[in-house]
């Protein structure tokens, strides 16, 4: 079992400077083992910095896995867990019959997700990490 803690500073959907931080955790019967990186984005949407990390963060992935992702983001939740079968199968089309937003990158993850052996699943629950994460990103509980 891995953990993908996800976090970014956006304040709202339409800004397009900030920065994100991941934590990908592995239970080693040492202990837990952790990688841990943060960037600064320029120029790009809360939702496709979110979906850049994830895919950043997984491409370290080595092994078929089950990974738990903590994430303030409902729509790599949202996405993940029901909408990409939708889009998928209404080939990368939403309900109106529009071209999702990022859907090269919704491509890239789930095939990549599919290559590495990769179970999913999602939470937005706090975890242990969530303070330690706003502080790197300056934000406040």
């Amino acid at each position: 079992m891995l953990n993908l803690y996800m976090m970014t500073d956006y304040k709202s959907p339409s800004q397009k400077t900030g920065s994100g931080i991941y934590i990908l955790e592995a239970i080693t019967s040492k202990g837990p083992a952790t990688v841990t990186k943060k960037e600064e984005f320029h120029e790009l949407s809360e939702n496709r910095v979110n979906l850049m990390m994830y895919l950043e963060a997984v491409k370290r992935i080595n092994t078929p896995s089950e990974v738990l992702l903590h994430t303030d983001s409902n729509y790599l939740l949202s996405g993940f867990m029901e909408w990409s079968k939708k889009w998928e199968r209404n080939q990368w089309t939403n309900g109106k019959g529009k071209d999702i937003k990022n859907a090269d990158l919704w491509k890239e993850a789930l095939a990549l997700n599919r290559a590495k052996g990769i179970v999913l699943s999602a939470t937005t629950q706090k975890h242990s990490f969530t303070s330690w994460m706003k502080g790197e990103l300056g934000l406040h509980e």
